[in-house]
């Protein structure tokens, strides 16, 4: 269906499909687009993982391997569903790209600025911004599994696995729901 797709809109084709299912090129090329976005995310860190298990290989000893994979499988799933609330101000700023991109930097400077004051921050706000708290998690889990010495003070903040997948995946819903509506609405004008 992909390739399908790209053809047709690359020979100026028109799809039946297309058509009849009231869906525009833009829409489902950006869709589709989104997919394989999301599958380079995970094999991005599972990569990253794998080159790090390489070189620490020769270095030194490296153990529980099956458990950084997983790790790393997990972090990618989260970021990318962290990042979503980001594409939703993208796309509902994208007539002027300059502002696009200036929001992408203050989501990046927003969540350091989050992560740098866990300590000052109530709970509820660590845990309503994605990125903070995928990072919070991996403290959490890596102090778990023995990969780091602990989070002292910061034990409080800490989410279980379940909490995490539960808030980023209201949040990645939400997200959707909010993009599939805009997109909707402008479809509609």
């Amino acid at each position: 269906m992909w390739f399908r797709f790209i053809l047709y809109r690359k020979s100026g084709k028109e799809s039946n499909y297309l058509r009849r299912n009231d869906y525009s090129y833009t829409d489902y090329f950006q869709f589709v687009m989104g997919i394989v976005l999301f599958f380079f995310e995970i094999i991005f860190s599972l990569t990253s993982v794998l080159i790090t298990i390489l070189c620490g290989g020769l270095i030194a000893e490296v153990n529980s391997i099956v458990y950084r994979l997983f790790f790393a499988l997990e972090m990618g799933i989260f970021i990318t569903a962290g990042t979503l609330p980001l594409v939703v101000l993208v796309v509902f700023f994208s007539k002027n790209y300059v502002f696009s991109v200036l929001l992408r930097v203050f989501y990046s400077v927003l969540s350091l600025t989050a992560e740098s004051s866990f300590g000052a921050l109530p709970k509820v706000m660590c845990w309503l911004m994605p990125i903070p708290l995928t990072t919070l998690w991996s403290a959490g889990n890596l102090t778990a599994h023995g990969a780091m010495d602990g989070v002292g003070m910061l034990e409080y903040l800490i989410p279980t696995t379940f909490q995490t997948i539960i808030i980023l995946a209201v949040i990645a819903l939400l997200s959707v729901i909010v993009i599939d509506y805009m997109y909707k609405k402008r479809g509609d004008e």
